[in-house]
């Protein structure tokens, strides 16, 4: 699939307030052409409020909004070209799966001969040919999700906004229509602008992750970038598990904490000052006896959870510290107490403000 330079959706400073309560603040970001975009945050946000203001179902207080360089600010929702799927899928309950999809077509006045085809192939390409007489009220939800995105894309839009699409689904039927919406995506080339809570969904299927919090957007850059280099402890703290350990730099830079039993010399240029540390479970290591890691700390295990091939073991530290590790599911745990280590590279710190510290 190939992407552009120019953007097919370019939100910029876009702020929304309701009554006092500031919704969106300085709602900024770029999507290029056939780009796949996920917006990721706990409810209340704004991800929503911000999809509603792309697509022209809320005005903004200030800002603007350009699709393909093209100021549609002041323009309604049906002159802009880009559709909206919502969680609840709005399906008209009274008309067919066909007649559903081609509603819009209908709305706008395309001839008979275009709907027909236009129908024929969104059908086809969404799998739904035996299902296109039936009503909503006779659909899986998986299937009133199919019709409710063909109904948006065969009217071919620019972007294709989908507001938590998932979330109505059961856990299979989700990780089904997961992989379904990448494919889809793929197969299209046009641009997704996805909102979700829902952190796995936005890791998996974004190019680009957009994390949200309290109306602004405080980092958007690949799910690997904002997994493993998250910008504050915030983002941190919502994607994946991790241990936050607090801890103290002198000015000869040495590392001081409850969590070790002696000052660490971290050999780094950190400044001196309260920090935090972050550790991952996937790197950490569990073992009977002192390793050759410079990081290890002695713990016992709490509890571990299995997950098919894998397993999360929580451990204790001696200052109550919880510390979790990644373990093959038939990779035995040691009996008693443990030491766990990881490599000191492998360790996210963040100032006493919550940014990360690059070192």
């Amino acid at each position: 699939m190939n992407v552009v330079s120019s953007p097919a959706i370019d939100a910029r400073g876009l702020s929304k307030n309701y009554a006092q309560v500031c919704a969106v603040a300085d709602g900024t970001l770029q999507c290029k052409s056939g780009e796949l975009v996920t917006i990721l945050g706990a409810s209340g946000c704004g991800k929503s409020t911000l999809l509603r203001l792309i697509c022209g179902l809320e005005k903004p207080d200030h800002g603007q909004v350009l699709i393909q360089n093209r100021d549609v600010t002041a323009m309604p929702p049906e002159q802009r070209p880009v559709n909206i799927v919502f969680q609840s899928y709005a399906l008209f309950p009274h008309l067919s799966v066909y007649d559903n999809i081609a509603y819009g077509l209908k709305v706008t006045k395309q001839n008979s001969q275009t709907i027909r085809q236009r129908c024929g192939e969104i059908i086809d390409l969404m799998q739904l040919t035996e299902l296109s007489k039936r009503l909503p009220e006779n659909l899986s939800g998986g299937q009133q999700q199919r019709v409710a995105l063909a109904r948006a894309l065969v009217m071919r839009p620019v972007a294709l906004l989908l507001d938590e699409p998932l979330a109505a689904l059961d856990a299979k039927l989700r990780e089904q229509m997961r992989a379904y919406l990448g494919e889809l995506q793929a197969t299209l080339g046009i641009t997704f602008l996805m909102v979700t809570h829902d952190q796995e969904e936005a890791l998996v299927l974004s190019q680009r992750l957009a994390f949200m919090h309290e109306g602004r957007i405080l980092q958007c850059d690949t799910p690997e970038t904002v997994y493993r280099l998250p910008a504050n402890l915030l983002i941190a703290t919502f994607l994946g598990k991790m241990a936050f350990v607090p801890a103290q730099i002198d000015s000869d830079g040495n590392m001081f904490s409850a969590f070790f039993d002696k000052p660490i010399c971290l050999q780094r240029n950190l400044p001196a000052g309260r920090i935090t540390i972050g550790i991952r479970p996937e790197h950490v290591k569990l073992h009977k006896t002192n390793s050759a890691e410079k990081l290890e700390v002695a713990v016992n295990v709490k509890r571990v959870d299995f997950f098919g091939q894998s397993k999360l073991v929580t451990t204790v530290g001696v200052d109550q510290t919880i510390l979790c590790a990644w373990l093959k599911a038939d990779q035995p745990i040691p009996e008693g107490k443990l030491m766990a280590s990881w490599e000191a590279a492998s360790m996210l710190i963040f100032d006493d403000t919550g940014q990360r510290v690059s070192w």
